[in-house]
């Protein structure tokens, strides 16, 4: 059983402080219940880790959204990354049951550009 985005994105350049890449689950930010499923599937690579955000609609901050950071290869493959690994600042998982978007990004060190790049295809 998927729940498919479906859009795939590549991307590549130089950040500084962060680089993201939104995808809404539905037009207009409309939840969706994604309590069914166990985990988030995808095909990417790329240079370095990624921050994935799985934003819920109950959760007002931003930084209150749980994510997961993973390292990219260069080599593409599947990751199937569990939702239960997607936890909150204060290490608490939520019920995904009111998912509206998913978020990727390149967190850059602040300091200086850094050049990255990665690709995700087949978003589930």
């Amino acid at each position: 059983n998927h729940y498919w985005v479906e859009r795939s994105f590549v991307a590549s350049g130089e950040v500084k402080n962060y680089y993201s890449v939104h995808r809404p689950l539905r037009l207009g930010l409309r939840e969706v219940d994604l309590s069914e499923y166990s985990y988030l599937s995808f095909v990417a690579k790329g240079a370095g880790p990624i921050e994935i955000v799985v934003s819920h609609k109950k959760v007002s901050e931003w930084e209150g959204q749980p994510r997961e950071t993973l390292e990219l290869t260069s080599t593409a493959k599947r990751d199937y990354v569990p939702l239960a690994d997607f936890l909150d600042t204060e290490g608490n998982f939520y019920v995904n049951n009111d998912v509206t978007s998913l978020t990727f990004s390149v967190v850059g060190n602040s300091s200086s550009f850094v050049p990255f790049n990665f690709e995700f295809n087949n978003i589930s």
